[in-house]
This record gives structure tokens, sequence and C-alpha cells, in this order.
């Protein structure tokens, strides 16, 4: 008998690849909570809005921009979740990159690893991701949630984002206001971006710009996205799974 899942308490970026369902366009938000209130109640606000599995369009309208959300161990903790679920969370998690960037290979390669263990190792990184979990700190630039956002193309145009996209980011904007939680900034190289854009590679083809199912490097992306017992209907599941 086929697994039964409860598709609308699955985030739908866990069982869909959103480019492939024609969302070429995304924004990465980061976020920082100051306390355990105002993180509360954003999380609260937003998980109203998250985008879940649940089938389109049989169990909810396919959405013109998904929403979804995803915390740091830092955020977990500043969220106040239960000592014993914390301590069950994988090691690699709880460490965070900064830690493990050493064993990932992170580093100058033609230095050993004492010598990259200067102050300044991590500096091609975007600023933000310098200063989270920076020693001695206290916590106070950690990066504790990021909020995903993937919209469809504006109708009557292929390279151009849908409105929603726009609405949705001053949503967020109008949220930290709210509730007092930080937005941060350090994006990029010059650390001068608020979010991380993000598109699907573009091709010209005749008059039209159009999406391609390229990833950065050119190779052909979304080939190997897994599929979950319970998520597509029975008649489609042996469809789905081939390759």
């Amino acid at each position: 008998m086929t697994r039964t899942l409860n598709l609308n308490d699955i985030q739908g970026n866990i069982t869909r690849a959103y480019g492939r369902y024609s969302f070429p366009f995304a924004r990465y938000f980061f976020f920082h909570f100051p306390d355990v209130t105002s993180g509360r109640r954003f999380v609260d606000k937003v998980r109203r809005q998250v985008t879940t599995s649940a089938r389109w369009p049989e169990m909810q309208a396919k959405p013109d921009c998904t929403m979804n959300i995803g915390f740091t161990f830092p955020g977990l903790w500043q969220l106040q979740l239960p000592v014993r679920t914390l301590q069950g969370l994988p090691a690699e998690f709880i460490e965070g990159m900064k830690a493990r960037a050493f064993i990932l290979g992170d580093r100058d390669q033609t230095e050993t690893e004492s010598e990259a263990q200067r102050e300044d190792w991590d500096s091609h990184w975007d600023p933000i991701w310098q200063k989270s979990r920076e020693p001695g700190s206290g916590g106070v630039n950690d990066v504790h949630a990021i909020v995903t956002l993937n919209a469809q193309v504006k109708p009557g145009t292929t390279d151009q984002p849908h409105p929603a996209l726009d609405e949705k980011t001053a949503w967020l904007a109008q949220l930290c206001a709210e509730t007092g939680v930080q937005q941060l900034g350090g994006i990029g190289q010059a650390g001068d971006r608020d979010h991380q854009p993000a598109s699907a590679v573009y091709e010209k083809v005749g008059p039209l710009n159009l999406p391609t199912p390229k990833e950065h490097f050119g190779f052909a992306d979304g080939i190997g996205d897994p599929v979950f017992e319970g998520q597509y209907r029975d008649s489609e599941m042996a469809d789905k799974v081939i390759g």
C-alpha cells in the first residue's frame, strides 16, 4: 500500500524543484531574531504564507510566487526549541559551515590549516557570512532564518518576474517593521545587497528570451530530483520515477 503523506504539512520546496514548474525567478532573504518574542511572531506570520507540497491545482491553486522558510541552528536556539529537539539535530548542522570550512576545503588550498586559521581567512565570503557566528560577537549578527521566494513570469512576457515577487518582498519588509526582526544586508561581494536575487539561465530563441533547463555551469538541471512515496497519485508514480 502506498504511503500517505500529509502534503499540507510539508514545505513545497522539499518535494518540488520550482524551476521545473515554471518559476524561473527567485529571491533569498536572511533574518536575525533579536529575541524569542519577535522571532516567534515573525515565524507565525510567515508560516501562514508558506507554500506547501499540496498538489496543484486539485488541492490548492498554483501560486504566482511561492514562499518557504528555513532555519540555522542559532535560529532554532533563539526560538527556544526544546533542548531534547536541538540535541537530536545532526552535528554538521549544529556546528555550521564556518566551523567546518576547513573540513569542506573552503580555504586557500596552498596554505596549511594552521596558516589558514588567520582572522581574515573568510575574506572571500559575503560580509553577511563573515559576521554570522563570529567568535566574541555575542551572536548579534547571526543569520537565524532564510525566506525564499520563487516567482513565475509576468503575464505577457518571458523574461520578467511576476509582480507578486515584489509584493511578497514588500510584505516581508513590512513584517520586519511590525515584529522587530532584522532583515540582514551584507550580501554580495560588495556587501551592498539586502537580498540575493537569482534566476534561471536564459537563452535567446528567435525574438524571445526563454528560460532553459540548464544550471549555471551549463549542465542539464533537475534530472535527479527524488520522488517521494505518496508525493504523486498512484496512477502517476510509475511514470514519475523513470530516470
